[in-house]
């Protein structure tokens, strides 16, 4: 017995099944986000890494910035 399928192992979200996923909620712009104008999912924490896969490039945005705020690290690397 080989691996379901991707559409037998998958549900796919409401949202998606709903049509209601806006393409443009996959590029946060920041500047929304520190005004407090940003889509929910990128204002609330919880249903952002609910939604987000934490790839290496998000993993390396993250700890940068932290590092930054926490003075531990200047300039680029």
């Amino acid at each position: 017995m080989g691996l379901p399928s991707i559409f037998d192992a998958c549900t796919p979200r409401a949202e998606i099944l709903l049509g209601e996923l806006s393409l443009d909620l996959f590029a946060a712009k920041l500047s929304l986000v520190v005004e407090g104008k940003a889509p929910q999912v990128y204002q609330d924490p919880n249903i952002f890494f609910a939604n987000t896969f934490p790839t290496d490039g998000l993993k390396i945005l993250i700890k940068e910035v932290f590092s930054r705020l926490s003075w531990k690290a200047w300039g680029k690397r």
